[in-house]
């Protein structure tokens, strides 16, 4: 076995995003678009919808699937989409499984006593109620 080598700058902190970092959001953001597009419009959300949406602005992603439904991309088609697809998102990102591992590299860095926090652009209000195994850690 190699010896162990030394890092040249210690951690003092770390900051995680909880999207796809954390919590596997990324399924339920696609079953909230899926589930939106299907009852507020009877259409069906496609992985090429999905690839369309990434990077861009809530707004902006939310007018390309409907544009790319050929439906109306008016300031109220996408208030109402949004208003739907964040109560949708209330209901789902609360229960998003963990990634395999985070748990254990949380304790891991809480046990050596590294300060630890989260980045998120969920709203505090769906934050608020997903109950992580290590919060207290944070």
């Amino acid at each position: 076995m190699a010896p162990q080598q030394q890092l040249p700058h210690r951690i003092t902190h770390v900051i995680f995003d909880l999207d796809g970092v954390l919590i596997d959001s990324e399924r339920v953001y696609s079953l909230a678009n899926t589930k939106a597009l299907a009852v507020l419009h009877g259409k069906q959300f496609t992985l090429q919808m999905k690839a369309a949406m990434i990077g861009r602005s809530k707004e902006s992603a939310i007018r390309t699937v409907l544009e790319m439904n050929q439906l109306e991309t008016t300031p109220e088609a996408i208030e109402k989409y949004d208003v739907y697809y964040e109560s949708l998102l209330e209901e789902l990102l609360p229960a998003a499984p963990e990634l395999p591992g985070a748990s254990a590299l949380i304790e891991h860095l809480h046990s050596k006593g590294i300060p630890l926090g989260i980045c998120t652009g969920i709203p505090t209000s769906i934050w608020h109620n997903y109950e992580w195994p290590t919060e207290e850690c944070f």
